[in-house]
């Protein structure tokens, strides 16, 4: 039988004062299975575990969300083979070469997106949309200058009707560019609300 032993005992001049230690004693046997089965569970280790528990505790939330994935790296110690096409390899490979990612990460990338119920943006397609908001914002700032400073203009100048094509331009390029996000996380969301 295993017998726990809590300490506690305040740490002023480490931690400030405000906080408690506490540990508890077990058997060298029992500290090597509680070792063993904490790893295979959440590669972490034990003193880190129960920290860990006594936060949700104290949270009071004791619930796991499924929902969420933690794909900060630190829990990587599932492994699963997974046959893929050829047509589908070459697709990861250039996406992975793409993005500057190896295709592992590729893969966890792309698995996560449909797992997630968050929308998931590379830093690209982010890069993208800002630029495209500022290309609109700078013509817009332009013509609002042109129209604040009263300025006439010929219907037929050359560089007017330009700046009002780029703007259109720039207008249907957002446009585009959201509605391709939209249909994308649209076509994610349906797939997972089918698999329900």
């Amino acid at each position: 039988m295993c017998t726990f032993e809590c300490l506690r005992q305040p740490l002023h001049g480490v931690l400030g004062g405000g906080m408690k230690y506490v540990s508890f004693r077990v058997s060298n046997d029992d500290y090597e299975k509680l070792f063993t089965a904490i790893k295979d569970v959440s590669n972490k280790t034990p003193a880190k575990f129960f920290a860990d528990l006594a936060k949700k505790i104290i949270s009071k939330n004791t619930g796991f969300d499924k929902s969420r994935v933690d794909d900060d790296g630190t829990d990587l110690n599932h492994v699963k083979q997974v046959r893929l096409s050829t047509a589908m390899m070459s697709v990861i490979k250039e996406q992975a070469l793409k993005n500057g990612w190896s295709e592992s990460k590729e893969i966890r990338f792309r698995l996560n997106q449909t797992i997630s119920n968050e929308p998931v943006l590379l830093d690209r397609e982010i890069a993208e949309l800002r630029g495209a908001r500022n290309a609109v914002d700078r013509i817009g700032q332009n013509i609002f200058y042109i129209i604040a400073k009263r300025q006439l203009l010929e219907v037929n100048d050359p560089a007017f009707w330009d700046d009002i094509k780029k703007l259109n331009q720039s207008i249907d390029d957002v446009k585009k560019l959201v509605n391709k996000i939209t249909l994308a996380r649209q076509n994610v969301i349906n797939v997972k609300s089918a698999r329900k």
